[in-house]
């Protein structure tokens, strides 16, 4: 009989950031007073808890990482004895905690590692709250007319790294592999904020990874876990449940003709299952026996 592939992929939202929720205050606050989104933005941009953006998890959110673990353990373990978990986390801090009960356990149980996966960080990368006084300055020559100007000044800026280095992170998370290329020894992060055409490609090149890829790396059965943000489930699931779409779409006559996944949840757990070009559809009993065909279920 010819080899069924069908992966299931986990996309999980970490628990609650201190991001989180200064930006819920501070969009609570603006909206009542009715000041106008510049100003609602500068504030975002101002306030952190971390010096180099790199935000951590509340006790609520601890909370959650803890739920999540006693939860998904017991649905992950048998996967993860037979060698069929697969399990990537974003190297921001927020993602490494709430993982870290779930892998702890993991990893005594089964002894699963996770890989760190830069490709899954959330959209903008990591940017200490200093650095992003560049575009206040921006701004204001955008608002002088000369855009020319405002992009050669985000072109010559040098930013800041950020993040934690390979070995700091491998010391306080144990369970978590490095690919070749992840710095031992600097911050992981060097690219500074990461603007719209780079987010794009990104998205690019993971969802052909889970689509094209993903069939043909892992094997029947098997479970892939991307640990992640709630931007970037959210894009990954619209380019790979809309098709010929990669972003969704800014303009609002259009946007509005399009589904949105933006309602991602802090822990949420969304499954994809992702068929194989050997993949046997069976009949779909809802069509009168016709095969029930799809790139992607839900």
């Amino acid at each position: 009989k010819p080899v069924v592939i069908m992966v299931r992929v986990l996309f999980i939202r970490h628990g609650e950031s201190s991001q989180n929720v200064h930006l819920a205050e501070t969009s609570e606050v603006l909206d009542a007073s009715h000041v106008p989104p510049e100003e609602m933005l500068r504030a975002m941009r101002r306030a952190s808890d971390s010096e180099d953006g790199d935000f951590k998890l509340t006790e609520r959110g601890h909370f959650q990482a803890d739920r999540l673990a006693a939860l998904w353990v017991p649905l992950l373990e048998a996967k993860a004895k037979r060698g069929q978990l697969h399990v990537f986390c974003s190297p921001m801090l927020r993602c490494l905690q709430t993982a870290d009960p779930l892998m702890r356990r993991l990893r005594e149980s089964c002894g699963t590692y996770a890989t760190a996966l830069p490709a899954i960080m959330e959209f903008g990368g990591l940017t200490w709250p200093s650095d992003m006084d560049i575009f206040e300055e921006m701004a204001m020559l955008r608002k002088s007319g000369d855009e020319a100007g405002a992009m050669a000044l985000l072109k010559m800026k040098s930013w800041k790294p950020s993040g934690l280095s390979g070995d700091e992170l491998c010391k306080q998370f144990p369970w978590c592999v490095l690919p070749e290329s992840f710095p031992r020894n600097m911050p992981w992060h060097t690219g500074g904020f990461e603007g719209s055409s780079a987010l794009r490609r990104r998205l690019t090149s993971i969802t052909n990874e889970i689509v094209e890829d993903y069939p043909k790396r892992y094997s029947e059965g098997d479970v892939v876990v991307l640990m992640s943000h709630g931007g970037t489930i959210s894009d990954l699931l619209y380019s790979l449940l809309v098709p010929g779409h990669m972003v969704r779409p800014t303009d609002f006559a259009v946007a509005r003709t399009q589904p949105s996944f933006e309602a991602i949840m802090n822990t949420a757990v969304t499954s994809l299952l992702i068929p194989g070009p050997r993949h046997q559809f069976g009949p779909n009993p809802r069509t009168s026996g016709a095969l029930e065909g799809f790139s992607v279920k839900l």
